[in-house]
């Protein structure tokens, strides 16, 4: 019955120890790094120099309420900033690579003005265990307490 007290009771212990925290974080942390999830912001690049602010209103507003709409002048972008967070990731799905003016705009998230101070409420992934390097020793532990 030995080989099956060594390594049976390891495996799953440290395999769900070092599976737990990268599974629960990863995903969550990808999504989130540049996203907030208060943000309604909607960065429209690729613009044309002739749309108007109205204009790009008329766009977006079949998506939801919109807060404000911005074209700072000369930079080829806009921002629509929606009430609410659903309407904002529809506009940015729906309205990716579609022509307005004469050219095709290129949606991604803003920085949100009203908590551009702020930081994201996630903190970055943890790092990386320090038994990591243990199981290789396998049996090992067990080793020098033979002597003692």
């Amino acid at each position: 019955g030995a080989p099956m007290m060594g390594g049976v009771p390891q495996q799953p212990m440290w395999g769900g120890m070092q599976g737990f925290p990268y599974g629960g974080y990863n995903p969550a942390t990808q999504m989130n790094q540049f996203t907030d999830p208060n943000n309604t912001t909607v960065f429209v690049g690729g613009l044309s120099g002739y749309v108007t602010e109205d204009e790009l209103r008329s766009f977006f507003q079949g998506f939801g309420e919109i807060t404000y709409v911005k074209i700072p002048p000369g930079k080829g972008c806009g921002f629509v900033q929606f009430v609410h967070r659903h309407a904002a990731e529809m506009a940015i799905n729906q309205m990716q690579g579609y022509p307005i003016g004469n050219s095709r705009v290129r949606l991604s998230w803003g920085r949100s003005q009203n908590n551009s101070g702020v930081g994201t409420p996630y903190r970055p992934a943890p790092p990386p265990p320090h038994y990591m390097g243990m199981p290789n020793h396998g049996p090992g532990p067990y080793g020098p307490q033979h002597f003692g």
